[in-house]
């Protein structure tokens, strides 16, 4: 596997209220996820959040061969090291947010999406900035497009 866990880990040092976890998914946590998918049915797939590529290098594996991953990431560190590590002309990694979704997808000709799927930290995001993005996410998606969400919950001892 040729995820960044690495910079995971020092990303969310850093900025901790815009990383959802130090750590990346785990494989179960990533087929669970990714298991309700057709799969024959995605030319276009958008994630947010790809952070270490955990599930990036997971939907390449699943994706068809003419089909797009557009991964929106708000971290530079993250988007370099994807670029770095994948050179699979599918993948489209843009530094932005995913509330801009619409306009990514746009500046790259591409239409909307089929299925996205969220990493975000929605529960540490203010609360007009989440609705916004879900708003921009329905927007984004074809009619019978496929939302998928998942977050890294942590609880901190008092």
């Amino acid at each position: 596997m040729k995820h960044t866990g690495w910079v995971a880990a020092t990303e969310f040092i850093r900025h901790p209220s815009m990383v959802g976890s130090a750590f990346p998914a785990t494989a179960r946590m990533v087929r669970h996820m990714l298991a309700p998918i057709n799969w024959s049915d995605i030319r276009l797939f958008v994630e947010y959040g790809p952070g270490s590529g955990r599930f990036t290098f997971a939907i390449l594996e699943r994706l068809h061969s003419d089909a797009k991953l557009l991964a929106v990431e708000t971290g530079e560190a993250f988007v370099t090291k994807l670029r770095q590590k994948c050179k699979d002309p599918r993948l489209i990694p843009v530094e932005g947010s995913a509330r801009d979704v619409r306009r990514h997808l746009s500046d790259k000709g591409l239409g909307q999406a089929d299925c996205i799927l969220s990493g975000l930290p929605f529960s540490m995001l203010d609360k007009d900035e989440a609705e916004m993005i879900m708003f921009e996410t329905r927007m984004a998606l074809k009619p019978k497009g496929l939302c998928l969400s998942s977050e890294h919950l942590a609880q901190l001892a008092a």
